[in-house]
């Protein structure tokens, strides 16, 4: 469970990434063309500052998405940390190393031992 929340989190957060990169670029190409207007090089046109402003507001709707992105991945870490945080308390191992499967299997003989009293027709298979 902690791995796909992480997973998804960093599936989520790589997309807010590249939309904040197109974001940036459209936000940067804006700014130029209102640049261009102000300083006098190319006069201002009714349709240049309304590509600006459109070109603006998409970025700003992009920023609005990235945030609400951003807040789902938050949870999602959060999520992920508490589990975690509880697995470690309840002495869980927090890594896949394969280091349990030796104690599971001795925990599983010993058991296995215990239950048969030392019969040896009574052991579970190996």
């Amino acid at each position: 469970m902690r791995v796909k929340m992480l997973s998804t989190a960093r599936a989520k957060t790589k997309k807010v990434q590249k939309g904040l990169v197109l974001a940036q670029a459209d936000l940067h190409e804006a700014n130029q063309d209102l640049t261009t207007s102000i300083d006098g090089r190319l006069g201002p046109t009714r349709e240049s500052v309304a590509a600006a402003v459109e070109q603006t507001s998409g970025v700003e709707a992009q920023l609005h998405e990235a945030v609400h992105e951003l807040t789902h991945v938050t949870e999602l870490l959060r999520v992920a940390e508490a589990t975690l945080e509880e697995a470690t308390q309840q002495g869980v191992p927090a890594t896949r190393s394969g280091d349990g499967v030796a104690t599971l299997r001795a925990q599983i003989d010993a058991a296995d031992q215990q239950r048969t009293s030392g019969d040896p027709e009574k052991k579970l298979p190996k």
